[in-house]
């Protein structure tokens, strides 16, 4: 009986090993991607692009643009000051040294936005002024993956070595043992 109860166990520890090492190899990735993609998706006046599922906020907002410090700065569904325009979907984010555009789509309507340094958010009429050369499409799918990922990873990789390499040791152990009761089981079947 001893050794089905090690045998399950070491089936059971190499499952969750094979999931543990999935995980490491997930983060691993994200980890070295991770310099390239916010040096490729950087944006002046201290802003950055965020990804606010169900699991961050209350709100649905996807796609959201905040500040160094995490404040929401746009987002879709937003009011934007006297002219009370709300923002669909945030498309994509133009920019040069100094502002940042964000096209914001709603239906077949286009709404364009102007970041100021305070992080003051205006409309901008002259939609043709847009620097063109840095544009990022919010809706690249690389960057939603990266943004996604970055949001969910609730271990960070150094934790989840440690667990990985624990559980490994354990794995070893009960497989050992596993193995050890089979080869004592035969030695007592030879002497019979």
């Amino acid at each position: 009986m001893k050794k089905y109860i090690t045998f399950f166990g070491a089936l059971i520890i190499t499952f969750i090993n094979v999931v543990l090492v999935a995980s490491w190899l997930i983060d691993v990735q994200y980890k070295i991607d991770e310099t390239a993609l916010n040096q490729k998706y950087q944006l002046p006046l201290n802003l950055k692009i965020d990804y606010w599922g169900t699991d961050i906020s209350l709100n649905d907002y996807g796609v959201v643009l905040v500040d160094n410090s995490d404040f929401l700065v746009l987002h879709k569904n937003k009011r934007i000051a006297t002219e009370q325009i709300v923002l669909g979907e945030l498309d994509s984010i133009c920019f040069n040294h100094n502002k940042v555009w964000v096209v914001s789509r709603q239906d077949k309507l286009r709404t364009t936005v102007e970041v100021k340094a305070n992080h003051q958010v205006i409309i901008n009429d002259n939609v043709e002024k847009i620097s063109k050369d840095n544009c990022i499409s919010l809706k690249d799918p690389e960057l939603i993956s990266w943004l996604k990922h970055k949001n969910s990873t609730f271990i960070d990789l150094s934790s989840l070595t440690i667990i990985l390499l624990i559980s490994l040791f354990i794995n070893l152990y009960l497989i050992r043992s596993f193995l050890h009761n089979l080869k004592s089981k035969r030695a007592d079947g030879f002497i019979c």
